[in-house]
């Protein structure tokens, strides 16, 4: 079957160069019969497991009817979903250029990359049983598809006024997570093990328990302390952090907890102040953070317990010290944007912010449920033509196009902290950096 023809036929022929790789490998290993994952009995368990209703389900089964009588779009998807969850060398951002389909399947397109993504539902499953996953685990990890498909409802609901089940094609590379066994949701937040490698140094005291940052050595920063510059500023960073360590005493630039480094440095006395967070030496949980739900406090308590009380016992040679996370949801400027009393501002008190290299479209894919906002400056008439249908959402435009500074940002919260969660631990210290500072 010739790939060129087959998506020349669709109108598609400008995807050949994303589509092509291990085209060939594919038809070889392509089943006589219908792929797997569109067998109906499959996707009716998945559509279960996943939490998808009765209606979509009807589409997803018309869909994969059509697609599996159709020889040259069984090909094409028996191609992608080996392309997404097994030639694992081929890079995610070739999945959002990949054909719309909408020749070929008219108002059912959409739904032509939602059966490939339910696919993961049975990889995800048998990579757990593997690893001995308790099943209420894996139930509630293979649920992401969902996560996909309300998100791209909403933007079709926004663009359209009407519901499409489907997802966006970009969102394809990250079930290659849970296909791995790297990445699980627990209660109201993802967890994935890693390294710890973001450019801070974490001290604490050992007789008060007090916590302090220091910037990574040779970290650029702008005049207020962020990576990036904000509307207006120069590209050009102005100064750079010093982290040095002399004997018994390690001097650094302070990050404060509010996300922003201080142009100054502190000396701290390594007798009485332990790394507890290094770059490249820690192991930590990195936090994601799925749609779909609130983040109340007791939600985000709950999942932070069992989090740790899960990673610790199923992977106990890994010695986890800390949550990491980098998200627009970290954005120093949402606190200007919510009340304080909200969750997402509550969410942030809690945790020790830090500055992330950004963009001034950071999240706003997730914020609107719109593809095509991507990477880049801001174009204000763009962002202006946005309908909203949230709160988040009005606020947002609101703020953007009043020339607010947008980005995202980085936290960590250690486990030693985690009793304390709901006291503000680290704001509650006050502005210890300034303090030393003072005091040197």
């Amino acid at each position: 079957m010739d790939l060129r023809s087959l998506l020349e036929g669709y109108g598609e022929l400008s995807c050949l160069e994303t589509v092509s790789p291990r085209w060939g490998e594919s038809l070889e290993s392509m089943p006589d019969g219908r792929p797997w994952f569109l067998e109906q009995a499959y996707l009716s368990r998945a559509c279960t497991r996943v939490g998808i209703d009765a209606e979509v389900e009807r589409t997803l089964q018309e869909t994969a009817d059509t697609v599996a009588g159709t020889p040259e779009l069984a090909a094409l998807a028996w191609h992608l979903h080996l392309s997404v969850f097994e030639y694992l060398d081929l890079p995610w951002t070739i999945f959002g250029k990949w054909p719309r389909l909408d020749s070929a399947l008219s108002e059912h397109a959409p739904a032509f990359y939602l059966l490939i993504s339910l696919g993961m539902v049975e990889l995800t499953e048998a990579r757990h049983r593997e690893l001995g996953i308790p099943p209420e685990i894996t139930a509630q990890t293979v649920g992401e598809p969902r996560v996909f498909l309300d998100r791209y409802t909403a933007g079709s609901l926004r663009r359209e006024s009407r519901s499409v089940p489907g997802l966006f094609r970009r969102e394809l590379g990250w079930l290659r997570h849970y296909t791995a066994g790297d990445l699980y949701r627990i209660g109201r937040f993802e967890y994935m093990p890693m390294e710890f490698n973001d450019p801070v140094h974490v001290f604490r005291n050992l007789e008060t328990g007090t916590t302090i940052a220091l910037a990574a050595d040779g970290n650029s920063y702008t005049a207020a302390g962020y990576c990036d510059p904000g509307p207006g500023e120069s590209n050009v960073p102005v100064w750079r952090a010093r982290l040095a360590v002399e004997g018994e005493s390690v001097t650094g630039t302070p990050i404060s907890p509010l996300g922003h480094a201080l142009n100054r440095e502190i000396t701290l006395d390594r007798r009485r102040f332990r790394e507890v967070l290094a770059p490249g030496a820690s192991q930590v949980l990195d936090v994601h953070i799925p749609g779909g739900g609130r983040m109340n406090p007791d939600a985000v308590r709950s999942s932070l317990h069992d989090a740790v009380a899960f990673f610790c016992r199923t992977f106990p040679e890994r010695p986890f010290s800390a949550f990491r996370c980098e998200s627009w949801i970290l954005g120093p400027q949402l606190e200007k944007i919510f009340a304080p009393d909200s969750n997402l501002v509550s969410f942030m008190r809690e945790l020790y912010l830090f500055p992330v290299p950004s963009n001034p479209l950071d999240g706003l894919f997730f914020v609107f449920s719109d593809d095509e906002i991507e990477e880049g400056d801001p174009d204000a008439d763009r962002i202006a033509a946005l309908s909203c249908r949230t709160t988040l959402q009005r606020k947002v435009r609101e703020y953007l196009l009043t020339g607010g500074s947008w980005r995202a940002g980085g936290m960590f919260l250690l486990f030693d902290d985690l009793d304390r969660f709901g006291s503000a631990v680290y704001r509650s210290q006050g502005d210890l950096a300034a303090r030393m500072a003072e005091s040197r």
